[in-house]
């Protein structure tokens, strides 16, 4: 159950192209430039993966070490592509991000844009330190260049609303120091104290709401995670995230038909809410629902064609399925 994301990468496996064949005899020169590619795709690829493993324990200088070690290979290898290289620089510049160096990170945000104009995900990152500095029209202008690449790119979507209120003055420089410090925080009991803070501050600011919701439920404390959801839903009924969220907690505490419905809730609100789709399918999964949950995994293919999960749980159903055709 993901925290209301304002700052997003997507770490996913480097793309390789596929090597081109001849049927020419290889000369000397040309066997030491193809071992030469080859070293660099293994050890790229390699060092992303243990940056990749780094940044996931929250090690951002070890994850830095590993992207910088990487970018030689994968700025020489010709098996790496554009979307590779500005993959990695949004890495590098979330990890500069992270260790307090706004600069460092804009650059490779930047950088990653130029070598691949569609990388939306750095134009949302680089809008969101504009935000951070209250550079609300250039955070704007990121946010919406995000959204042109993909209209359906929630975080965006969410942070282009959030700059708006704050640059309208809806939302107040005191909550929005603070919102900024509780997204910072690395302890989980003193993001709870932020966000109630913010809540406080802003009652109908329902990411804080949400958020506070979020980290509850990391700090295991389910009933409270429970109540906030409840009354974020009530205050916000068109609020989709809240249900997703509340639908959650709900399953945590093996509540499983009220999540269900509380999925369904967000899904109608949101009919392209792929994590609500995903969460909806697992739970249906779990209640042996499989007709269920293959419609919802394919409703998920349809704005995600490439989705693995929904591919696996549209396979594991039909697996079941057939096993139990095979009983009668």
């Amino acid at each position: 159950m993901p925290n209301r994301v304002v700052f997003f990468i997507a770490f996913g496996t480097l793309l390789l192209l596929s090597a081109c064949r001849s049927t020419k005899e290889a000369t000397t020169l040309d066997t030491e430039s193809i071992i030469r590619d080859s070293l660099a795709s293994v050890n790229g690829k390699a060092f992303f993966i243990k940056g990749i493993d780094a940044y996931n324990q929250k090690s951002f200088a070890e994850a830095l070490t590993a992207f910088k070690s990487a970018e030689p290979f994968i700025f020489t290898g010709t098996k790496f592509n554009a979307n590779d290289k500005a993959l990695l620089y949004n890495a590098i510049g979330k990890c500069f991000f992270f260790l307090g160096s706004a600069d460092s990170a804009s650059y490779y945000f930047t950088a990653a844009q130029i070598i691949e104009p569609q990388n939306y995900e750095a134009y949302n990152n680089s809008g969101y330190i504009k935000f951070i500095q209250r550079e609300y029209d250039l955070a704007i202008s990121d946010f919406k260049k995000a959204l042109s690449i993909k209209p359906d790119y929630n975080e965006a979507i969410e942070n282009l609303k959030l700059a708006e209120e704050f640059k309208s003055g809806k939302l107040t420089w005191d909550a929005e120091a603070l919102f900024e410090k509780a997204e910072q925080a690395q302890d989980v009991e003193e993001k709870i104290l932020l966000y109630l803070r913010l809540s406080q501050l802003q009652p109908n600011f329902a990411d804080a709401k949400n958020n506070l919701g979020v980290s509850l439920f990391r700090a295991g404390r389910l009933d409270e995670a429970m109540k906030v959801f409840t009354e974020l839903t009530t205050q916000h009924p068109d609020y989709a995230m809240g249900y997703n969220n509340l639908g959650f907690v709900s399953e945590a505490k093996g509540l499983k038909d009220e999540a269900t419905r509380y999925y369904r809730k967000a899904i109608e609100l949101d009919s392209r809410f792929v994590l609500a789709l995903e969460n909806l399918s697992s739970v249906l999964y779990d209640q042996a629902d499989y007709d269920g949950a293959i419609k919802a995994a394919k409703e998920i293919l349809l704005y995600e064609p490439n989705n693995s999960d929904a591919k696996m749980r549209i396979a594991m159903c039909e697996k079941q399925l057939k096993n139990k055709r095979k009983k009668k």
